[in-house]
């Protein structure tokens, strides 16, 4: 309801860290519409193994590379079309060999917002461990 995104908006300006990835899509961008921009059915991503560019500094030292292994296990996972007011941390290409951005970071008053095309599970590779591992440490 619109009432719980505003509650979740407001706790998220006050300093709260909320996170999400893929299908959780419609909630990250109905606290914050302006950070990410999906199309309107952003769930066209496909199964594939992605060598991604790491935009984020800290990442960069956590992975000791630029570059990370991003593995999309699942078929119809939510793709970022392009970043609004949030910052890309991971970018890679994944759309018609197009670079979109699959993580990214919004600061909303003393709060941040991450979200993530890729899961936090089974699909993990190394790397996309270290990404996610990085992106607690800096909660």
């Amino acid at each position: 309801s619109q009432a719980e995104l505003d509650n979740a908006r407001a706790w998220v300006q006050a300093g709260g860290t909320f996170y999400a990835s893929d299908w959780e899509w419609e909630l990250f961008e109905g606290i914050a519409p302006d950070a990410l921009d999906f199309a309107a059915n952003p769930r066209i991503g496909t199964p594939l193994l992605v060598n991604a560019t790491i935009l984020d500094r800290d990442i960069r030292t956590m992975i000791g590379g630029s570059t990370a292994r991003i593995r999309f296990d699942l078929s119809d996972w939510a793709m970022i079309q392009s970043v609004g007011s949030a910052v890309p941390l991971v970018e890679g290409p994944v759309f018609k060999g197009q670079n979109r951005p699959l993580a990214g970071i919004h600061v909303a008053g003393s709060g941040r917002m991450i979200y993530t095309s890729f899961h936090n599970d089974q699909q993990v590779t190394g790397d996309m461990q270290l990404i996610l591992y990085e992106m607690i440490l800096s909660l």
